[in-house]
Parts: structure tokens; C-alpha cells; sequence
């Protein structure tokens, strides 16, 4: 502490200078509970930080637990936290205030950020500090995360809860570049738990589309007719709604196509959400020209009428996809705009396109997210599981009228 009563980085590397660092290879322990959870564990003498005074004290240094990590692996964990030790970059890690790291990561990191994810962050960062302001970055432990997370069950659903331990995650990997941390995010193995009641995902039926389309009506929010080409437009373009907000004029190609370069957020302006989603899609002639009506230049396509810039998303689901879904008899929950990027998604696949192709299309970094957005079509597999039975029935069938003869 300074005389102003906050940390001083600088001070303390400057007494780490000085010390003397002897070599040490403390040995691996067993540590916990015969009947419960154990852990291995080392406890090397560190630098310590007491009333301005650098004391070198015994530190208990977990290196994984045992039933996921075996002895061979827990000495390799041991050689590169030790390097760490001998190498006295450990006290950096363990004496900084958790807080000053909070503070650096608002300043130098978080505005770097896409707007949606600031904004975000910015919540989870203010519960984190709630919890882990008064701590010292070492005293932030996988234990400590997990009793936090599960403090929220209640009060988060698990989407939040997976929000709140990525944020955290970002915060000690920001620490790692810094040279603030020097192991392994204690978010990491932490879990969330799944809500006791799994949400259904579906996409409308053609038929359920056609009511719903025909449900919309004008609001202030938007006239009905430009909330039906957005629709189109994410399904044409397997777009999310932020991209389609964020569509000008500029971005429209008559001859059937769209680029994709930025995102509307509740009012911000930001990249794409990844590289792979900066893109062109193809909406086909027919509803670029109807696009290329809408605006020139950096005319905002899907503008309110009463201020010129694209709506909030959440006024956009409360007031005008929601009740035109409940008109038409379509609503569940989890519907919205992202309902008609999973719909194309899907019916790309049915119509012949590879995961590959629709991943492209998409603007999705995996395969493996692109497959997480396909919804199984039953009756159409139904019909593949009869086909299947029928022609191995018709083998089987031929096959017994040979031996017959």
C-alpha cells in the first residue's frame, strides 16, 4: 500500500527485486479427505506481502484433483508452477488485489469489446466484484468460483450463469497476458448445472409462417411490411437480428445479395460477431430489390419511423413477433427472431446443402454450431427409417425366395 492507501504494483516488484530466491522442489501430497474429494498438492515457501514487509511464508498450491488428474501429470503441473516460484513471478499473482485487476480489465480490455458484449460484461463485472473485490487474485480458487456460481442458481437462469463464468474466465486470461496470472483460469471444470426444464427448440412450419407473416400489423415500432422483409431477410440470409438491423443501403446488391459487415445493438454500432460472420449472403433478386428500396448509402434499412434508427430488439419481440405469433397460434417459448436463422439453417440442410455450405452461410466459426441449430425433421425421418426397413424387408425377402427355389 501507497500512502494513499491503494496498491502499488510498482513498489512491490521493486521489493521482489531484492529478495533472494532460493531453488525449491517441494513434493507432491495427497491432500484431502480419505472418502471425499482429494487433491495434489505442493507447498513451496513464497514472497509475501505483510504490513509493507516481503516475508517468505509457507503457500498450499493445489495442482488438480485426483480423480482427474494421475501423479505422472500432477509432476509436469508441478515442474511448470514451480518454474513459476523459483522464477519469483508468484508473488505478482498472489499479492495484487483482485479489484486492481478489475479496474485494469474495464480500462484495457472491455472497451475492445463488441457493444452486446460490453454491455454484458459490464453486468457480470459488477457481481464479480460483489464477490471477489475485497480477495487477492490467488484466494480466487476453482472452489471459490463454484460456490459463487452455485450463490446464483437461483437468481440466474444457466444461460446467465454460463454468461457470469465467461466473463470471470476473460478476466484471468487478460491477467495471463499481462503477467498478472501465471496458471490456469479457476473457471476452469467449474460447473453450471442445466436447468430442470430444457427448453424445446422448433422452427415454424411453412403453414405456421404464412399465419404468422399474415398476423403482422403496422406499429410505431415498424411498419408491418418491414417487419415481414426483416423476417425474410433472416431467413433468406440465415442472419441474426442485430445483422439484419444493421443492414444500409450500401449493403445491398440488386443482383440478389447482401453484405454483411456490422451490427445493431440497443443502439450501438459494432463489428460482426466473428470474421467468419462478416460475409456475403445471397437473398436471391427478388427481395434485394425490394431491399434497394429502402434506403441508399448509409441509410438504416429497418428504421423506426419516429427517429430514424433501427428499433431496440426487445421492443421488436414485445410488441410486434410475439403478438402476431400468438395471433397466428404459433408462439412458444424461445420464439423470436433467432427462430427464422435456426429455421434456415435447417431447411438449407433439408434442401441439399452440406453443413459445410449452410456453416458459410451462416457465418458460423464450426460445423459443430451449425449442427447444434439444425432441428430434426420426425416425419421426414420417419420416412427415412421406412425406406431403410423396406429395402433391407425387400433383401431379406429376395434372399428367402432363393433358397425357396
Amino acid at each position: 500500500m501507497n500512502g494513499t492507501g491503494t496498491f502499488d504494483m510498482g513498489m512491490l516488484l521493486s521489493i521482489l527485486e531484492d529478495v533472494y530466491m532460493r531453488y525449491q522442489d517441494p513434493k507432491i501430497e495427497r491432500h484431502g479427505r480419505k472418502k471425499g474429494i482429494q487433491h495434489w498438492r505442493i507447498r513451496p515457501f513464497v514472497p509475501t506481502l505483510v504490513d509493507g514487509k516481503l516475508e517468505r511464508r509457507q503457500k498450499p498450491i493445489i495442482l488438480g484433483y485426483c480423480h482427474e488428474m494421475t501423479l505422472e501429470q500432477a509432476k509436469k503441473k508441478k515442474a511448470e508452477v514451480m518454474q513459476t516460484v523459483n522464477a519469483g513471478r508468484i508473488v505478482v499473482q498472489s499479492q495484487a488485489p483482485f479489484k486492481l485487476l478489475l479496474e485494469k480489465y474495464r480500462v484495457g480490455r472491455l472497451p475492445l469489446l463488441g457493444a452486446a458484449t460490453q454491455k454484458k460484461y459490464e453486468i457480470y463485472l459488477k457481481r464479480i466484484e460483489e464477490a471477489f473485490g475485497e480477495s487477492k487474485i490467488l484466494e480466487i480458487d476453482k472452489a471459490a468460483v463454484q460456490i459463487w456460481l452455485n450463490s446464483l442458481r437461483e437468481k440466474l437462469s444457466p444461460a446467465s450463469l454460463a454468461d457470469a463464468k465467461n466473463c470471470l474466465s476473460a478476466v484471468f486470461n487478460q491477467a495471463r497476458e499481462w503477467k498478472m496470472w501465471d496458471g490456469e483460469s479457476p473457471t476452469k471444470g467449474v460447473k453450471i448445472g442445466r436447468s430442470s426444464e430444457k427448453r424445446k427448440k422448433r422452427i415454424l412450419q411453412p403453414e405456421e409462417l404464412m399465419k404468422f407473416l399474415a398476423s403482422i400489423h403496422d406499429t410505431k415500432i415498424l411498419p408491418a411490411q418491414k417487419v415481414r422483409l426483416m423476417v425474410e431477410v433472416a431467413i433468406a440470409g440465415a442472419m441474426r437480428v442485430s445483422e439484419v438491423l444493421g443492414l444500409q443501403g450500401q449493403d445491398v446488391n440488386p443482383q440478389g445479395s447482401l453484405m454483411v459487415s456490422r451490427r445493431w445493438h440497443r443502439g450501438d454500432v459494432s463489428a460482426t460477431k466473428s470474421d467468419a460472420s462478416e460475409c456475403e449472403r445471397f437473398v436471391g433478386t427478388r427481395l434485394a430489390k425490394e431491399l434497394a428500396a429502402l434506403g441508399t448509402g448509409e441509410q438504416w434499412l429497418f428504421a423506426r419511423p419516429d427517429c430514424g434508427e433501427p428499433p431496440d430488439d426487445r421492443d421488436l419481440q414485445q410488441h410486434v413477433l410475439r403478438p402476431a405469433a400468438e395471433t397466428a397460434g404459433c408462439y412458444f417459448p424461445g420464439f423470436g427472431m433467432h427462430t427464422f436463422k435456426r429455421m434456415s439453417v435447417t431447411l438449407r440442410q433439408r434442401a441439399g446443402q452440406s453443413v459445410l455450405e449452410v456453416m458459410k452461410m451462416a457465418g458460423h466459426t464450426s460445423a459443430q454450431t451449425t449442427l447444434r441449430y439444425t432441428i430434426t425433421d420426425h416425419d421426414r425421418e420417419q420416412q427415412v427409417i421406412d425406406r431403410v426397413f423396406g429395402m433391407f424387408s425387400e433383401q431379406a425377402h429376395n434372399q428367402t425366395t432363393k433358397k425357396a427355389n
